[in-house]
């Protein structure tokens, strides 16, 4: 598996801009690095909203391991990321099963996840995104719009 990201979610980050990638951008405040920074931004907001929603099978690629600034922070994304699901599942209190689960998640290489990983994180960052369109719209171009409207649905303005 890899991280994936819908084709409307990569249109909404390439009109604001990413800095690795050629294109429309249209932001005159700034640009997210990669792809990834982006996908994680999504994550952070579909775990705060419990918005956990499983991309459509076909959703395309964005990257197979970690990239971006995002690196930089991977013991703490995928932490935050397994507290999550083993909140959801039930298994903070269970003694049993979770050796199963954490093998499942993590994966040997160091910049990877293994398949149930790749897939909580594709879940929160679709659901996440769908509640960042669901308060943007379309309409949003810059990134200081962006990040002020992610302060909000993170919590951090409060």
């Amino acid at each position: 598996m890899t991280f994936v990201l819908s084709h409307d979610a990569r249109k909404f980050f390439q009109r604001i801009g990413i800095s690795s990638a050629q294109g429309d951008r249209k932001s005159t405040t700034g640009y997210f690095d990669t792809m990834f920074d982006a996908f994680w931004m999504c994550a952070q907001v579909g775990m705060v909203h419990d918005r956990y929603t499983p991309p459509p099978s076909g959703t395309p690629q964005i990257v197979a391991v970690f990239a971006g600034k995002s690196v930089q922070f991977i013991h703490t994304i995928r932490g935050v990321t397994f507290f999550k699901h083993a909140k959801k599942r039930g298994l903070l209190e269970a003694k049993e099963g979770v050796i199963t689960e954490i093998e499942q998640f993590f994966s040997e290489h160091p910049k990877g996840m293994g398949p149930k990983g790749y897939e909580v994180m594709n879940a929160y960052a679709h659901g996440g995104f769908n509640v960042i369109f669901e308060r943007i719209g379309q309409d949003c171009f810059e990134m200081s719009t962006f990040l002020l409207e992610y302060a909000e649905l993170t919590g951090a303005m409060s």
